[in-house]
């Protein structure tokens, strides 16, 4: 029998709906990092390469190298784990974990610029810190100066 009131049990769970395909692979990828046993069972389904490809392209779209794609899954997900942290810390301070995960997950979904609201620099430095080496631009990497290219005119008469 057991002894004890009803207020005596605590909700250690709770589940939270959400339609953010990129919040779930963000916290799924999260926990990975802290449970190694769920970290290689992940590796065999596509969680990392999807989150990673949505970096990837929030990072081209800010116009800076997609840098997922020159590591391993491991990379990915430790890398990738401190982008997202960075930046849910700068979007909600008081709950990073949870409702700046999802308010950073939100922004990247929408295509909203990262930089306008505050949230690229500190995700670009945590990166940059854990990879070792800075983020490059775009443009550093093509050799263009952010210029359109030039328009060629011939004037065959």
């Amino acid at each position: 029998m057991a002894v004890g009131a009803l207020h005596d049990i605590h909700q250690p769970l709770a589940l939270l709906e959400t339609d953010s395909e990129l919040w779930q692979l963000a916290e799924i990828c999260e926990d990975a990092e802290v449970y190694p046993d769920f970290a290689d069972d992940m590796r065999k389904s596509a969680a990392i390469e999807k989150r990673s490809r949505a970096l990837n392209t929030m990072l081209m779209r800010e116009g800076y190298a997609p840098v997922f794609l020159q590591m391993d899954d491991q990379m990915q997900l430790i890398l990738g784990n401190a982008l997202m942290r960075a930046m849910a810390r700068q979007a909600c301070p008081e709950d990073c974990r949870i409702e700046g995960v999802r308010r950073v997950a939100g922004v990247i979904e929408a295509e909203r610029s990262l930089r306008e609201c505050g949230l690229l620099q500190p995700g670009l430095d945590a990166l940059a810190e854990q990879w070792h080496s800075p983020i490059l631009p775009l443009h550093e990497l093509t050799g263009r100066s952010g210029k359109p290219p030039l328009e060629v005119v011939r004037d065959d008469d």
